[in-house]
Formats: C-alpha cells, structure tokens, sequence
C-alpha cells in the first residue's frame, strides 16, 4: 500500500492514527495537544514493572522531562531499546530499579552515566480490559 506523504504532517495514514489517538485521549478525559506535542508512547513488555505496569500497556513519557529521584522514566542502557524503571537519584550515581522484585536493581556511578540515556518521564499508563 503506497502511502501519500502529507506535507509538513506525515502521511494520511499517520494523521489518521493521529485523529484516532486524539479521540482516544479525550475519551479518557485527557487534553490531547498536551500529549501529541513533546511526548512519545511505547507499549510496555515483559514483566519486570509488575505489578505497576504490565505488558501491553500503553505508557506515555514526557520526552526529555527531568526525572526525579523516585519517578518512573524510560531509559537505554548502551544504545539498547527503552526500557522502564524507577530512578532513584543518589549521591554516587543512579540506581534503576524495576518494580518486580524478581529483576535485579542496576547502579551506575557518576563515571558511567554516560552509557545511559533517559529519554524522559513516564507520566500515564493505560491498560485495555
């Protein structure tokens, strides 16, 4: 299927994903422009956020939002994909701790933060019934 690009707003395809996500949000009482500008979503995987996030759901981060000791955020750790933890900000380094207590809790020292990248602040979830 061939795609028309739109100019300057993506292909149809994407603005209708856009509208469908639009409408989506303000059935749950959320203000969409405050979600479609300067956030991103990704659907959760596997369990190490369980019982709080769990696989499938939709989460929302706040990209590039400051994240503060005891915020979720997600993060890369050495160019890997995002993933999900709690931060907790210390006075040698960054503690990621995931809220299954079956996954071990990382600790990066000051010396090594440059491997990760926190993309930002996790700021709603949704999960489908």
């Amino acid at each position: 299927m061939q795609q028309r690009k739109m100019q300057g707003n993506g292909t149809e395809k994407e603005r209708g994903k856009a509208r469908g996500a639009e409408q989506f949000l303000w059935q749950f009482g959320f203000e969409p422009s405050s979600y479609l500008q300067g956030y991103a979503s990704l659907y959760a995987r596997g369990d190490s956020m369980q019982p709080r996030i769990l696989a499938g759901d939709l989460v929302f981060i706040q990209l590039g939002a400051e994240v503060r000791s005891g915020e979720y955020a997600a993060v890369s750790i050495d160019g890997g994909r995002a993933e999900l933890f709690r931060v907790l900000r210390q006075k040698r380094g960054i503690l990621l701790c995931p809220e299954n207590r079956a996954f071990p809790m990382r600790f990066f020292p000051a010396a090594e933060m440059p491997r990760l990248r926190i993309f930002g602040r996790v700021v709603k979830s949704m999960r489908n019934f």
